[in-house]
């Protein structure tokens, strides 16, 4: 897949084989993610976030819910709460415990709930 100069991706931009290919992967993906212990946030968590002015939250895993609960209750609660949520983040061990400036550079996309970003910390 060649994304070089492109600015916006739609469906139309890829073969059936290339989509057939992210759905493989997306699949797959699921299948780790519900094998991973990752504890999720709750809805009610997820509104913490919110009654305590929390704009965005990022974590390590690949979903901000638990993995067995296909509810979704903290992708719901981010949607009604105005929450964005960034998944799969690497490197956090970099930032505990410091104050830094946050930038995602996301990968424009049409008719998407979501993209891939490029996350960025600025380390004070």
């Amino acid at each position: 897949m060649d994304f070089e100069g492109k600015s916006v991706l739609t469906m139309k931009e890829f073969s059936r084989e290339e989509i057939e290919h992210i759905f493989e992967v997306a699949t797959s993906f699921g299948e780790i993610r519900r094998k991973r212990l990752d504890p999720g946030l709750t809805y009610e968590a997820t509104k913490w976030f919110a009654d305590n002015n929390v704009k965005i939250h990022g974590i390590e895993g690949p979903s901000t819910d638990h993995p067995d609960d296909m509810s979704y209750p903290a992708h719901r609660a981010c949607r009604d709460f105005g929450i964005t949520h960034i998944e799969c983040l690497a490197n956090l061990e970099e930032v505990v415990n410091k104050r830094f400036i946050f930038i995602g550079f996301p990968l424009k996309m049409i008719g998407t709930t979501g993209a891939p970003i490029r996350a960025v910390a600025l380390i004070e």
